[in-house]
C-alpha cells in the first residue's frame, strides 16, 4: 500500500512539474512584444511605422541639424531591440526543448535577464550609434564609455532585483522550478 502512495506521489509531482514548466513557457511567450501569439502585433506594427515617418518628417524640417543624429539614434535602437527579441525567442525555444527541469530552468534564467536588459540595451546601442553619426566616427569614446556605463548600470538594476519589472507569479513560477534542479 505504501509502495502505491509513493508511485501516486511520484506521478503528482511528474504531473505538477509538467504544468509547471507549460505554465512557465506561456508566460514567456506572453512577455515576448511582437512576438507570434501577440494580438496587437499588426496594429503595433503600424503604429511605429507611422511615428517613425512623423518624427523623420519632423526633424528633417523642424531640427535639420541633429536629422542624421537622430537616425543614428533611432536605427541603433531598433536593431539593438529586434537582435534582443532574437534572443529572447531563441531562448524560449531552448525552454520549450528543454528535457529536464535544469535546462528549463536555465533557459528560463536567461530569457528572464535578456527580458530586463532588453529596453536598456537597445537605448545604450541606440546612444553609441548617434553619437557616431553626429560625430562622423571621430570621437567613438564618449559614446562607448556611455553605452557601457547603462549596460553595467543595468546589469547592476538585474543582480540586485532579479523579478524587475516581472509579473510576480511568474517570477514565483520560476523560483518554484528552480527547486526541481
Amino acid at each position: 500500500m505504501e509502495v502505491n502512495n509513493e508511485m501516486n506521489q511520484a506521478a503528482d509531482d511528474a504531473q505538477h512539474l509538467q504544468e509547471l514548466r507549460k505554465r512557465i513557457n506561456k508566460k514567456a511567450e506572453d512577455l515576448i512584444w511582437l512576438g507570434e501569439s501577440s494580438k496587437q502585433y499588426w496594429l503595433l506594427l503600424v503604429a511605429v511605422i507611422f511615428l517613425v515617418v512623423v518624427v523623420e518628417v519632423i526633424t528633417y524640417y523642424v531640427w535639420a541639424g541633429d536629422f542624421w543624429a537622430f537616425n543614428g539614434w533611432l536605427g541603433g535602437f531598433l536593431i539593438a531591440l529586434a537582435i534582443m527579441n532574437i534572443i529572447k525567442w531563441y531562448f524560449l525555444s531552448k525552454m520549450k526543448k528543454a528535457e529536464t527541469a535544469p535546462q528549463h530552468y536555465r533557459a528560463t534564467k536567461r530569457f528572464i535577464k535578456t527580458y530586463q536588459l532588453e529596453f536598456l540595451f537597445s537605448i545604450a546601442v541606440a546612444f553609441y550609434c548617434k553619437d557616431l553619426v553626429k560625430n562622423h566616427c571621430a570621437d567613438w569614446g564618449a559614446g562607448l564609455f556611455a553605452s557601457c556605463f547603462m549596460i553595467i548600470l543595468a546589469l547592476f538594476i538585474s543582480y540586485a532585483k532579479p523579478n524587475w519589472y516581472l509579473d510576480k507569479d511568474f517570477y514565483d513560477d520560476v523560483e518554484e522550478l528552480g527547486v526541481y534542479k
